[in-house]
């Protein structure tokens, strides 16, 4: 058992320091005053106080104000309403009177009110949130705010919310989404927690993220800082609002927030003697952006006093300016020999890598989801935004308030955007950067380069010895500069970017009259930064104006694809949705052009609307170039190629090219591949059905014997059609199933380039679980996409074949092959040795009198034109005949 005199000295009095209580701010039983009636006396003896009788273990005060009254019990005594009463009444008597009385046995403590003995919630948010309404409220109120003092869940707790604070201005949402960075966005990446890792366990006191504007450092920042709040302590600070210095601010925060006031030495060894077993973290965001004067010495003076302390400081900064921290007159700063180095990295400071396939891939999801955003990607588009994460914000913003079904690098609007947030970046004059922009990219178009040396550059701005070209420009990525040798060369970042300048900014392409336009395109030297500039505006411009760029060639396809839809219109009616690009709608050209050489490298056809051009040509040079390729697809091409005898579409003979190259072929592959149109042979409808039952739906259907099919008969459609739905269902919850457990660590995805693997078994428990899912959700008609491909195929043939089926029937109640029969038992080498002779007989007549009449219908239905041209069909009707003596049975 512990005595009262125990729990004081053991448990009391190191609480109250660990609350930042100085020992002279804490009065024990000998000292404390009483107010009686008119009168305030001295207590200062036992004597006096046991003849009084009002005793108390402990009176806290600060400046003066007595706080509150601590009455302590032996451990083994529950705490009682008696013991309250006293508790209270001692706070009462005391002069000025205590607002609050604390009952204590060490084990439990319950605060309460002087004034109406009112019990106070322990929990620090309802200390901190509870509303005074007594007459002694602002006593109350600073007794409360003494309970939050310097232990390690208070700091803790301060921490968190000076994160949401420190992030505030960077924090962004749906509401918000302008912010730098929107957490429901983040993606941690793996690498450089992996660092972070190791530098909590190394001996150098910082970390640096440093990296070029836009590559996501401020977001890496924020979002680990969340990350690391479940393990540290954490403090996030803009560079920017550091205006006293790193000490002085994060000195001043605290002294706002807790009642003890230390000064910046002390208060950093207190917090570092709080948490003598844990990291603290100090996150400074935008080195680069800091105006203090002497921020170099700052950070190594702060680097040096935190080293071998608990503190650690993780920065960011931009890679331009990062020497500038490192090195100043060729001398090392003190900051620099702080820094944790990476193992195997060249440089001080952690340059922040482009997101790996499956960190990216995490990225677009999270991005479609907050966008609310389900179109396709450019392939340059996705490389850009991987390496510029920046890009992607500007794309998805543009895309959501224009409704484009991709996002591609033919999107004038993205261009506008990006211009107007990337100047914002600029903290220089606006219409100087503009200025600058415009002279440095009409210079490169002038002289048809991609670079300028700096001293011709110089120049041509006219700019005198001293003056340099903003140096903002080159830190927000707008132009970038590099060295050979001695000689400095200056580009844009952004090589699209710049063209747009070029082509709306500069030449106004799109303002010129078409006389205007032909002469200006007509003078252009087709190759290096003109020829970039002419390949950006092309899809751009009107199609007078491109028919003034592709010329022949545009002609030329649109006499290719009139002749294609006139002959599939007139010859193959109910057959055209199976020829390229499988559509009974309005047909368009595709193609990849070359503009310096006016030739269509590779063409197809694709779906289009009313509103959509009839031929869409794709800038490129040859098929890879600028992925041109995929953009075809993306924009709609089901297939493309390219044939010599097509010859660029110069010189090309629509003719031939129509009849040989695209329908004698693509007929060819229609037959062959069985894909023509059989909606109106049930017969044909019925064997397919049949194969898709036995071989993916036997289970459901109890079917364990496939030769004598007539005995599971009939089928239902509407089982059928379930069965199919199961089949999806069950793909639907299998890759949630894995999802889950990849999301949970369950499952180690292995990523080869973009493509995601794992290996999965499923257990008992889970082939029970999904069979559940996926019947409840069949007979509930929930109908899911699947992205299996052979069952995507599967579902096509059998929801045509079902919807021939049922114009006539609603169950399948028929086969086309008889039931075996029962014979003695022998060696079957061939499928006739399972029938009898009269069964064979029936069958045989049965079958061909089914084909002539499913021939004749499937020739009529797609060859309603060429049908006579069919030799069978030609000679119709006919018979046949079996002669039984030619029988070999």
């Amino acid at each position: 058992m512990n005595t009262e005199e125990d729990i004081k000295t053991k448990v009391l009095i190191p609480w109250l320091k660990s609350l930042g209580f100085a020992e002279d701010e804490l009065k024990f039983e000998d000292s404390f005053s009483l107010h009686l009636g008119r009168h305030t006396y001295k207590v200062d003896t036992n004597e006096q106080i046991r003849t009084a009788q009002p005793r108390s273990d402990i009176l806290v005060t600060r400046n003066g104000n007595n706080l509150f009254i601590i009455e302590a019990k032996t451990d083994e005594k529950n705490l009682t309403d008696e013991d309250r009463d006293q508790a209270v009444s001692y706070a009462r008597l005391v002069h000025p009177m205590a607002p609050l009385a604390i009952v204590t046995n060490g084990r439990d403590f319950r605060i309460y009110k002087s004034g109406d003995k009112q019990e106070i919630e322990k929990e620090k948010s309802k200390i901190l949130g509870y509303k005074i309404d007594s007459g002694v409220e602002d006593l109350y109120k600073e007794a409360f705010e003494y309970f939050i003092g310097y232990s390690q869940d208070n700091v803790a707790a301060f921490c968190n919310s000076q994160i949401i604070e420190g992030m505030k201005t960077l924090l962004g949402s749906k509401e918000k989404p302008d912010r730098r960075f929107i957490p429901e966005l983040y993606v941690s990446l793996k690498r450089l927690k992996g660092h972070i890792k190791d530098f909590l366990n190394d001996d150098k006191p910082v970390f640096t993220i440093i990296g070029e504007s836009g590559s996501g450092k401020t977001c890496a920042m924020c979002g680990l800082a969340m990350e690391l709040t479940e393990d540290y302590p954490v403090l996030f600070y803009r560079a920017t609002n550091l205006t006293e210095g790193i000490v002085k601010s994060i000195a001043n925060d605290f002294n706002w927030g807790f009642s003890a006031q230390y000064n910046e030495i002390a208060l950093f060894k207190r917090i570092n003697l709080l948490f003598k077993d844990k990291r603290i973290l100090i996150f400074i965001d935008g080195l680069d952006e800091w105006t203090l004067p002497n921020k170099v010495e700052v950070l190594g003076d702060f680097a040096s006093k935190i080293k071998d302390k608990n503190f650690k400081l993780i920065t960011s900064c931009k890679s331009g300016q990062w020497d500038n921290l490192l090195m100043i007159s060729g001398i090392p700063t003190s900051f620099s020999e702080e820094i944790f180095l990476i193992a195997d990295s060249k440089t001080k400071g952690y340059l922040i890598e482009p997101f790996d396939d499956e960190e990216f891939y995490a990225l677009i999801k999270k991005y479609r989801a907050f966008y609310e955003f389900e179109g396709t990607f450019e392939s340059d588009v996705l490389k850009a935004c991987k390496r510029l994460p920046f890009l992607l914000r500007v794309f998805f913003e543009v895309a959501q308030g224009n409704k484009y079904p991709h996002l591609t690098f033919s999107i004038k609007e993205f261009y506008d955007k990006y211009y107007d947030t990337i100047l914002a970046k600029v903290p220089d004059n606006r219409d100087v950067a503009q200025n600058t922009i415009k002279s440095i990219a009409r210079i490169l178009f002038e002289n048809n380069s991609d670079t300028i040396d700096m001293d011709t550059l110089r120049k041509v701005l006219k700019l005198n010895v001293n003056e340099r070209i903003m140096p903002s420009l080159f830190e927000v990525n707008i132009l970038e500069e590099t060295q050979d040798g001695l000689e400095s060369n200056i580009g844009f970042y952004f090589k699209k970017f710049r063209d747009y300048i070029i082509s709306f900014g500069i030449k106004k392409w799109d303002k010129l009259s078409l006389d205007e336009f032909e002469i200006a395109q007509a003078a252009l030297d087709l190759k290096d930064i003109q020829l970039d500039a002419i390949n950006f505006f092309y899809p751009f411009a009107s199609n007078e104006k491109k028919r003034l760029i592709d010329g022949l060639v545009r002609t030329n396809a649109e006499a290719y694809l009139d002749l294609y839809v006139k002959i599939l219109d007139e010859h193959f009616p109910n057959l055209r949705h199976c020829f390229s690009p499988q559509t009974n709608g309005k047909i368009g050209f595709i193609g990849g052009f070359d503009v310096r050489n006016k030739r269509i490298m590779v063409y197809g056809f694709r779906p289009i609307s009313e509103a959509d051009e009839t031929i869409e040509l794709v800038p490129c040079e040859g098929f890879f170039r600028n992925s041109s390729g995929d953009t075809l697809f993306m924009l709609g091409a089901k297939d493309v190629h390219y044939r010599g005898s097509s010859k660029g579409f110069n010189d090309v003979n629509v003719q031939k090219e129509v009849l040989e190259s695209e329908i004698h072929e693509q007929l060819k592959k229609i037959i062959d591949s069985g894909l023509l149109n059989e909606a109106q042979n049930y017969y044909l409808a019925l064997e397919k059905v049949l194969g898709i039952v036995v071989s993916m739906q036997r289970h459901l259907h109890g079917i364990n014997d496939r030769l004598k099919l007539s005995q599971y008969l009939p089928i239902s459609i509407e089982k059928i059609e379930y069965g199919l739905r199961y089949e999806k269902a069950s793909h639907y919850f299998k890759d949630q199933l894995v999802n889950d457990r990849i999301a949970k660590g369950i499952i180690k995805p292995t990523w080869q380039g973009s493509t995601k693997s794992y290996s999965f078994s499923q257990t008992r428990d889970d082939h029970e679980l999904i069979h559940k899912q996926a019947s409840e959700s069949a007979l509930a008609k929930i109908d899911y996409k699947t992205n299996d491909v052979d069952l995507r195929k599967v579902e096509k043939a059998l929801n045509e074949a079902l919807s021939t089926i049922k114009k006539r029937k609603d169950a399948i109640d028929e086969v086309i092959l008889p039931d075996e029969d029962a014979l003695p038992t022998g060696s079957s080498r061939f499928m006739h040795d399972l029938y009898k002779e009269e069964t064979l007989v029936s069958f045989v007549h049965r079958l061909y009198t089914l084909f002539l009449e499913e021939y004749k219908t499937l020739i009529e239905i797609n060859f309603p034109i060429l049908k006579t041209y069919f030799i069978l069909y030609s000679k119709m009707p006919v018979h046949f005949f079996c002669d039984r003596r030619f029988w070999v049975l």
